[in-house]
């Protein structure tokens, strides 16, 4: 087989196992960071100069007594976010009340206001109230979800690529 030729197929099968690798990325089983159940916290994500919260959209399976809470991010120009999500904190408390508190290292809450965040969850089973605090001097985003019943949370980091932003997915599920 000449050089040239061999250097084409190498490169071919690289390339195959670059698409192949990026297509695993979303396989839930790779993404899984953890659950939380009753109270707790996980940390994941990275750190940057600077995000935008670019859209947080909210899903239910009543079937299923689930509720998917999806937070997309930009980089600080809003364009879509490549890698890890931004740096967070989620937290699940149950007492004094019971709720989920996200909290988004510098993050911009861009484009959006505390009545578009609440109007997302409106309708949700398992959501009472939605509200975001923007601490611009220390430039970090709280999400809080007041809960109406016990959940259990499942989190996954989605990186983002040049098709798609970094996303947080939270599954909120019910738990007796």
């Amino acid at each position: 087989m000449k050089t040239s030729n061999l250097l084409t197929f190498w490169g071919a099968f690289l390339v195959i196992f670059t698409v192949l690798q990026s297509d695993a990325a979303v396989n839930t089983k790779d993404i899984f960071k953890g659950t939380l159940t009753k109270s707790g916290v996980l940390r994941g994500g990275t750190a940057g100069i600077a995000f935008t919260l670019k859209d947080i959209r909210r899903t239910a399976s009543n079937k299923q007594k689930t509720e998917r809470v999806v937070i997309e991010f930009g980089d600080r120009h809003g364009n879509p976010m490549k890698g890890e999500p931004a740096y967070y904190n989620i937290e699940l408390m149950d007492k004094p009340t019971k709720r989920v508190v996200i909290d988004l290292a510098q993050t911009n809450i861009g484009t959006f206001n505390e009545s578009f965040i609440a109007q997302r969850f409106l309708s949700s089973k398992l959501v009472n109230k939605a509200s975001v605090v923007m601490e611009a001097q220390n430039s970090y985003t709280s999400i809080i979800l007041d809960l109406k019943k016990n959940i259990e949370a499942k989190v996954y980091n989605i990186k983002g690529s040049n098709k798609a932003s970094a996303k947080l997915v939270l599954d909120l599920v019910e738990h007796k």
